[in-house]
Order: C-alpha cells, then structure tokens, then sequence
C-alpha cells in the first residue's frame, strides 16, 4: 500500500470522438507531513493510517549508507533513463545540463562524475560502425572488378569471333579453335580483323 500510494502515472484519460488524451497529474507525495494520513489497511470497518503504528519524518531513507567522494562524504545521485528512450543521448543530455546545475549550487559544492555506463556502450556502437562500413568496403571491392572482368571476356569472344569469320571466308570455310594463334597475315586495326594470307 506504502508503494502504491505515490506512482509518478497517469491518473486517468478522457477519452474523444477522435482522440484520447492522458491524465498526467502528478499527485506524489514529496512531503512527510501527508504521509502520515495515507491509508494502508483496514481493520474492522475502519482505516489503518501511518499515523496509527508509526510517524513519517523528513530524513534519510536510509541512515546506514553513506556516499564517499575522493575521502570526503558526498551525495550520491543516480541517474536513469526513461524506458525507450537512447541511453548515449541521455548522457549527452545530462552533461550538457551539469555546467547549469553548477549555476544553483553554492560554490564550495563541487559535483564529480563516479561511473558513466555509457563509455562500454559507446565503444560498442563504435565497433558496430566501424564492422558496417568496412563490411560496405569489402562488397564493393568484391562486387565493383566483376562487371569489368566480364566485359574482357566479352571483348575477347568477340574478338576470336571476328578472326574466326574472317578465317572461314578467305580460308574454304576453316575456322580457328578457341586458344588458337592468329595465322601469319593476320591483323586487326580499330576493331576489324582482317587476314592476309601468303601465296
């Protein structure tokens, strides 16, 4: 009952023809005082207050820890971010809002960063970059030759054809076998072959 009786959630919705919109009062209890009127049980009939078995006070939620900063006492503030939402931006976020908080704190405070979990998760995405783009690199350098490679085989098919046509015409029909040498005479200029056969 304690732990439900103050949830940073929506207390309701109104609900529309075309939209629904939450309810995001936020009706926390930040103070001892109304603590003491909360309800956690009922006992014959009656209500069971935490004023009935105890008293709320301001202090500590707990007096046995205490925080250490470089062999001073400090205060120890975590930091969590909001489901959904990017861990790194979030660091981001907060470093670019802790030289503000510095403004509204007196001077001998002095606000240190103990773990930043975020430093493991930054190295990681930037192995994941680093594998994607050189990934990206090796395709290309593997894939980019093939076109080339093809069309030199192309040229060279065509270029035995031709040898090979103009063989069979000067020659009776004779044709020459693919990795066959050029009969002496033959030659070709801009793309045409031609051969010149010796009487």
């Amino acid at each position: 009952m304690i732990a439900t009786a103050t949830v940073d959630a929506p207390k309701g919705s109104i609900n529309g023809t075309l939209r629904n919109y939450a309810i995001y009062d936020n009706d926390q209890l930040d103070k001892a005082a109304p603590w003491n009127n909360v309800v956690i049980a009922y006992k014959n009939g009656a209500p069971v207050r935490i004023r009935d078995i105890g008293v709320a006070v301001d202090a500590a939620e707990n007096n046995q820890l205490i925080g250490w900063q470089n062999g001073r006492p400090g205060i120890l503030l975590l930091i969590y971010k909001q489901p959904g939402a990017n861990v790194i931006e979030t660091a981001r976020r907060v470093d670019a809002q802790l030289p503000k908080a510095l403004l509204s704190v007196p001077p001998s405070i002095k606000i240190e960063r103990v773990a930043d979990r975020t430093t493991t998760i930054r190295a990681s995405v930037r192995d994941v970059e680093f594998t994607l783009l050189l990934t990206i690199a090796l395709v290309v350098m593997v894939i980019f030759p093939v076109p080339a490679q093809r069309l030199g085989d192309d040229h060279s098919r065509n270029h035995r054809a031709a040898v090979a046509a103009g063989h069979r015409g000067t020659d009776g029909g004779r044709a020459l076998q693919p990795g066959q040498s050029l009969p002496d005479g033959a030659h070709h200029r801009r793309g045409v072959v031609s051969i010149a056969w010796r009487s």
